[in-house]
């Protein structure tokens, strides 16, 4: 069970952290802080002098940095001029309060556009409504502090909706949001959107906040910036503002929780730098199909963990902390990688053994069953019907990513080669 062993090795490795044995009753881990420590007190922000949304929109702000994204937001008050769009950018490591400082923006925004033309409509965008009840909350609460009778409109218990007289704040899904208007857009965990579909959202707006979960159970580590923003910021009709936030919101920066939970569910895993010597082996393809002793590359070998799974955050796979429990102890899953001359892993592939069932297992999934851990042979005996097919053995590919530097290269394909022959030699 490595993902135990981890999880209890990395509680004794960080500070901040006590361990005491219930049972036994008695201390494992002291605390290495100081016995007595200043409570944390945040200091509330000030507000500028000079600005465009009212006071009461910037006295929700907790932190130097949502009053900073609050004034960059209000460069989309004015329409850009005809023929250029307007951009602005928000990223942030998860626990900063991006969301909310948005919510407000959007209320800021729709109280003087509805002002200056009587009315206001704002499209809300993200992967799902799921995403946006936090911007919602402060769009709420925002129009709320400027006198607004607010209404709410749900669907199956989740905010999608905004209104007050004159003003509509309202989430569409990504395809639905393509197809409609409004004075500007927001676009929610806009890494999770495929980038054509960043860019068809651009093509119908020309105010655009695009905002990103950095690091976090969300987050695509910086493989937003090499997806879209590199792309983005080369369009000569686009004005891009850009701003990161760094101040928690709900803890002191630096605590050593946040940094315990990080570490250990590798939430801020990166894929390795490369230089001219490994992108030197890829184009000579000298390359090594890695099969890694388990134990030893889940709990001795970081570098190496942490440059395979931050390819599967840059490649964006929705990571959350039981896929890293799935990958280290579901019994039939194992990861492979390729890696170059130089030790550095350019692929990360999780694979899963699935089959043979017995008869009696695969007739009840004909019937219906849900055979937990044997998608593929589940899936094809249920809707076809093909019952022998649980007879035989394979491997599925439950994850393959390459790292985004070197996509076009013909790795991933290597990497496929590797496995069907890994197959073939184990007679799968």
């Amino acid at each position: 069970r490595y993902f135990e062993k981890r999880f209890v090795a990395k509680l004794y490795e960080h500070r901040g952290i006590i361990i005491y044995d219930v049972d036994e009753r008695r201390l494992l881990k002291a605390s290495d802080l100081p016995r007595r420590m200043k409570a944390f007190k945040r200091s509330p922000p000030e507000v500028p002098e000079k600005r465009l949304f009212p006071e009461p929109i910037y006295r929700l702000a907790l932190t130097k940095d949502q009053v900073e994204v609050l004034k960059l937001l209000e460069r989309l008050y004015e329409r850009p001029e005809k023929g250029t769009k307007r951009v602005v950018i928000v990223t942030a490591d998860r626990g900063r309060g991006k969301s909310s400082a948005i919510g407000m923006a959007l209320a800021g925004l729709a109280h003087r556009i509805r002002r200056a033309k009587g009315t206001c409509r704002i499209a809300v965008t993200a992967p799902s409504e799921a995403n946006v009840q936090e911007l919602f909350k402060f769009a709420r609460r925002g129009l709320e502090r400027l006198n607004h009778e607010v209404e709410i409109e749900e669907r199956q218990g989740l905010v999608v909706g905004v209104r007050a007289k004159g003003i509509e704040i309202r989430y569409f899904k990504p395809l639905e949001a393509v197809a409609r208007r409004a004075d500007l857009l927001a676009v929610d965990e806009a890494a999770s959107l495929q980038v054509p579909m960043l860019f068809a959202l651009l093509k119908r707006y020309d105010r655009v906040v695009y905002s990103s979960t950095i690091h976090g159970y969300e987050g695509a580590g910086r493989g937003f910036s090499v997806r879209f923003l590199r792309r983005l910021r080369r369009l000569k009709n686009v004005e891009v503002y850009e701003y990161e936030m760094e101040e928690p919101i709900r803890y002191s920066a630096g605590d050593p929780v946040e940094e315990w939970a990080f570490d250990t569910l590798l939430l801020d895993a990166e894929p390795a730098t490369l230089d001219e010597e490994d992108v030197k082996c890829v184009e000579a393809m000298d390359v090594e199909y890695f099969v890694p002793d388990p134990e030893e590359f889940f709990l001795r070998d970081e570098q190496a963990l942490r440059e395979f799974f931050g390819i599967y955050i840059m490649a964006h796979y929705r990571n959350n902390p039981n896929d890293l429990g799935m990958m280290m102890d579901a019994p039939h899953h194992m990861v492979r990688a390729l890696k170059l001359r130089t030790g550095k892993i350019v692929v990360s592939l999780e694979l899963a053994e699935e089959g043979p069932l017995d008869e009696e297992l695969a007739r009840e999934s004909s019937r219906g069953a849900w055979i937990m851990g044997n998608i593929i042979p589940d899936r094809l005996i249920k809707h076809y019907k093909l019952v022998d097919f649980g007879r035989f053995k394979g491997i599925r590919i439950v994850r393959i990513a390459t790292h985004p530097e070197l996509w076009g290269k013909g790795l991933g394909s290597r990497a496929l080669k590797e496995v069907e022959k890994e197959a073939r030699e184990r007679g799968v």
